[in-house]
């Protein structure tokens, strides 16, 4: 914000332009960002918690309930990235994180980082000690005496610093593997899990309080699925790869229903066991495609309704492999989406929009009475009331009772994808530079704009979902949480 104050002196006009800048606070636990938090870089511990920082930021451990806390990510006022050192003192009323770019104390009161000069001399019992020359790991791992911890699949992450506490416990972060405790007398070690197996997500799903996360594997050491119960803030990983029972492929999509986790990668479909995590088997051995390449899945009975870079199957029946049906209308096309409404599926594909009768078997073409869609449709959700399509050009709202149109021209330059998520009290709608919330409790519609500038971590949105107040988003670098009812995010 420019401030221009005029001064006459002597008849004439002196101009100077003050730039004053404008802060804007964001509320504390407005946006909360989770990223693979298993890089860790340093750790200090008070009587009750434990602060770990990671090359993602600070993540809390409470010693008291022996769970974790919501992640000091998202807050106002640090640079987002590796935390170098941590200091806190005795009772948590003093917080210190070092980055690159500077020094900063957390601000309780406030909740937000605000630059500092020093640290304090601190009141703590915690000193940072040298790996031992005996741990021993959890099951199926091993140590190897000097600083190294070897996973079951014979990978080595070094141990990147140990804390002891001064209560009698050792607390064990890794370059890799994420953070471990372990007693200081029996050196039994136990690991901590908390955030995600890899940044990037394309698939984000949530069932019975939990998401479902996954996304490429680019040059993820670790990759696979993410599994984050909400109710209790755990995470828990269905990793990939080699000594896995799936590869390393890109995950596209995924859907949840009852103990089944049908998962569309790169190279396959494959059926897993919810709770386990175990592959039940690969399903699309019927299939009679071009493409292996699956891009939306949709569990209907036991049917599983499949869109790939080459067109739109069903798999039918429980044999192995199961038989497939292919729609020649849509043979060739691109299929973006698929979801359940009613008794039908709707289909979002690269020549528009169509819904597939469960009941007739018949397909047809949704007329798009407003001409927003054009030939693309990359999203659908779904409402008690309203069916939502989203383009380029924005966002269609369909009343499912009615069959009334409303369009919301909302256009993006985003190349191949339009996620969308909706209740009965807004829409938010994937754009340019981040995410826009459509309010719909208005006669006249309204949208604020979301980007990195609130706390999201990245403009590059490919998922959303909505459960109760908060708004989900996956982007190529993490996780957002957003607190939609919030009054002052409205414009």
């Amino acid at each position: 914000m420019k401030v221009v104050r005029i001064i006459t002196i002597a008849g004439g006009l002196l101009l100077f332009c003050l730039t004053a800048p404008a802060m804007a606070y964001r509320d504390s636990g407005q946006v909360v960002n989770y990223s693979d938090f298993k890089y860790i870089t340093t750790i200090a511990t008070s009587a009750q918690r434990t602060y770990v920082g990671t090359s993602q930021g600070v993540i809390v451990f409470n010693k008291t309930t022996n769970s974790w806390e919501t992640p000091l990510t998202g807050l106002d006022g640090i640079d987002p990235g590796a935390i170098r050192k941590l200091w806190v003192d005795q009772f948590d009323e003093q917080v210190y994180a070092e980055t690159d770019v500077g020094l900063y104390e957390l601000d309780l009161t406030f909740g937000r980082w605000v630059t500092q000069l020093s640290v304090p001399t601190l009141e703590s019992l915690d000193k940072h000690i040298a790996p031992p020359q005996v741990l021993f790991p959890p099951f199926g791992y091993d140590y190897d005496g000097n600083g190294g911890l070897i996973d079951p699949q014979g990978r080595k992450f070094r141990i990147s610093d140990i804390v002891d506490d001064g209560s009698g416990t050792l607390w064990i972060g890794t370059w890799g593997l994420g953070l471990f405790q372990a007693d200081v007398n029996s050196k039994i070690v136990e690991p901590l899990p908390f955030g995600l197996l890899q940044n990037e997500i394309f698939a984000l799903r949530e069932n019975d309080s939990t998401l479902y996360i996954a996304g490429p594997a680019y040059a993820n050491r670790r990759t696979g699925l993410t599994e984050f119960n909400l109710r209790t803030n755990d995470f828990m990983y269905i990793e990939t790869g080699p000594g896995f029972d799936l590869p390393a492929d890109d995950i596209e999509c995924l859907d949840v229903v009852g103990n089944r986790l049908i998962v569309g990668t790169t190279e396959g479909l494959f059926d897993l066991d919810r709770k386990s995590g175990r592959a039940i088997g690969r399903v699309d051995h019927g299939m009679k495609a071009d493409s292996s390449v699956f891009t939306a899945v949709k569990v209907v009975g036991d049917s599983i309704f499949a869109g790939t870079n080459d067109g739109l199957f069903v798999l039918t029946g429980k044999s192995k492999p199961a038989s497939s049906i292919v729609y020649s209308t849509l043979i060739g096309h691109i299929i973006y989406d698929l979801k359940l409404v009613q008794d039908q599926i709707w289909i979002g594909s690269d020549i528009g929009a169509y819904r597939f009768s469960l009941v007739t078997g018949k397909l047809q073409k949704f007329q798009d009475p407003d001409q927003l869609l054009f030939d693309r449709v990359f999203n659908i959700a779904v409402t008690k009331n309203d069916l939502w399509l989203t383009s380029d050009a924005g966002a269609v709202r369909i009343d499912l009772d009615s069959g009334y149109t409303t369009a919301y021209p909302i256009s993006s330059r985003l190349i191949g994808r339009r996620p969308i998520a909706a209740n009965d009290s807004i829409a938010a709608l994937a754009t340019d530079l981040g995410v826009t919330i459509i309010y719909l409790d208005d006669q006249h519609w309204t949208s604020r704009e979301l980007t990195t500038l609130d706390g999201l971590p990245s403009p590059d949105v490919y998922a959303l979902v909505l459960d109760g107040d908060y708004l989900w988003v996956g982007t190529d670098r993490g996780l957002s949480r957003i607190d939609w009812t919030n009054p002052r995010l409205r414009p």
